[in-house]
């Protein structure tokens, strides 16, 4: 046989020497790999260890992985939270136990390096920019991350989608309030006390999440139907309710709720807006006698009054029902309640209706 067939076979004439030395080289190899297998052995050990105790961490601080939405109220949080339930989509509020609207801009402006990395994480802000312009959110977010999206909540950016309805902010309109205090601003802010607002709201934030997370997007639908479904069953309960017991025609001493009062489809008789410590005794008579001489049982309010006015209401055989404007929320636990929106609702509705009844 000629060399070429040889070559590889312990009777070539320098195969056997060769093939000797070749396996001395493989088991010493062999010996050696053991010992780095037990060494890479341990260091594997030692990174499933971190690797777990790192998951840990993540899991106590919130899955970093998890796409992030973001949002800066109440009405907001609530809404972002029933629609992306069951989803992977992770709703934070700046800050998680709220602030009230007007105090919100001085909050983030005071923790920018602070928030600045949570901005960074985010995909998307649900703001009321639009229809309140002092909604601060998504300027401070943008300036920490440019391809952050605004998912604007009340009045959204596309021209061809409606937005919720706006009311003007009321003002005095009895006869006898010529000194009583000017509007804050031209909009109502408290857009969200309406039912028929806060369903609205959840069509377009539900559009654009879904948009921004199409595998998603079948869950989001779900959800906002289930939202739908409550909303519309809790003005229905209610609505009926108001107009058995009476309590449908009503006076106000505040402009906070005309967008409850217009939703429930409630007369709101006057409005008196005047600060407490600037009512006079020609005021309080005044008050009682219009509450007597059109037989107005229920006056609603942001606060409880000073006892002056509320003396004024029961003389007139009225009820004072303070309401809940829902800003900044409902705090548990130092955090929003993921359904705070929903319990000021029917908190407000049970409010009116079991005044009408004493």
């Amino acid at each position: 046989m000629g060399s070429a067939a040889a070559v590889g076979r312990r009777d070539h004439p320098r195969g056997g020497g060769d093939l000797r030395r070749h396996d001395g080289r493989a088991h010493g190899a062999a010996a050696l790999s053991r010992g780095q297998l037990m060494n890479l052995a341990v260091r594997l050990l030692l990174s499933f260890a971190l690797a777990l105790s790192s998951s840990a961490v993540r899991a106590q601080a919130g899955d970093a992985s998890a796409p992030l939405v973001l949002t800066g109220t109440q009405a907001t949080y609530s809404l972002t939270v029933a629609l992306t339930a069951g989803t992977p989509i992770e709703v934070q509020n700046v800050p998680a136990d709220g602030r009230p609207f007007a105090l919100l801009k001085d909050y983030i402006a005071r923790r920018t390096d602070a928030l600045a990395p949570t901005f960074q994480r985010a995909t998307a802000v649900v703001t009321l920019t639009n229809a309140l312009p002092g909604d601060p959110l998504y300027r401070f977010a943008r300036d920490a991350n440019i391809r952050i999206v605004d998912i604007e909540a009340a009045v959204p950016w596309s021209l061809d989608a409606p937005g919720v309805g706006l009311a003007d902010q009321p003002t005095t309109n009895v006869a006898w309030g010529k000194d009583s205090d000017p509007p804050e601003g031209a909009v109502a802010p408290y857009l969200w006390l309406s039912v028929s607002n806060v369903i609205r709201m959840g069509d377009i934030i539900a559009y654009d999440l879904a948009a921004l997370f199409p595998e998603s997007a079948a869950k989001i639908g779900q959800n906002l139907d289930a939202l739908k479904r409550s909303l519309l069953e809790l003005r229905g309960e209610y609505q009926d309710r108001i107009f058995e017991s009476g309590a449908d025609v009503v006076f106000a001493l505040t402009g906070d709720f005309v967008y409850l009062t217009n939703d429930l489809g409630l007369f709101v008789d006057g409005y008196f807006l005047k600060q407490d410590v600037r009512w006079t005794e020609a005021d309080l008579a005044a008050l009682t006698k219009h509450l007597r001489d059109n037989g107005i049982k229920v006056v609603l309010h942001e606060w409880e009054p000073s006892e002056a006015i509320q003396s004024a209401v029961r003389a007139a055989g009225a009820r004072l029902v303070v309401l809940d404007n829902g800003d900044p929320g409902v705090v548990v636990d130092r955090a929003l309640a993921p359904d705070g929106l929903q319990q000021i609702l029917r908190k407000n509705l049970e409010a009116i209706v079991g005044a009408a009844a004493e």
